[in-house]
């Protein structure tokens, strides 16, 4: 009996270890605009590349101090980066 309570115990608090983390890294209300590291995940690439494409102008981005704060990007133009940028092979 001993046994099996320390079993189900590790089980309980993995499973409440995972879903601390799953919730620290979701918050509860979505947010619109995003910083680089975030938009770079939402798009599956790097920082880097999410800079480059803002610097281009390919990305539109906003500041709240212009100048001083970081970009911050919207997902809705994040959505449409990624829809201008579809293509299909044809058959």
């Amino acid at each position: 009996m001993t046994a099996a309570r320390s079993t189900s115990k590790p089980e309980k608090s993995r499973t409440a270890r995972t879903t601390r983390t799953s919730r620290s890294l979701q918050p509860s209300v979505s947010a619109r605009l995003v910083r680089t590291r975030e938009a770079a995940h939402y798009l599956g690439i790097g920082e880097k590349a999410i800079r480059q494409f803002v610097l281009k102008g390919e990305l539109a981005f906003v500041q709240l101090r212009p100048g001083n704060s970081p970009f911050l990007i919207d997902v809705h133009d994040l959505d449409r980066f990624i829809e201008a940028r579809k293509t299909r092979l044809d058959d």
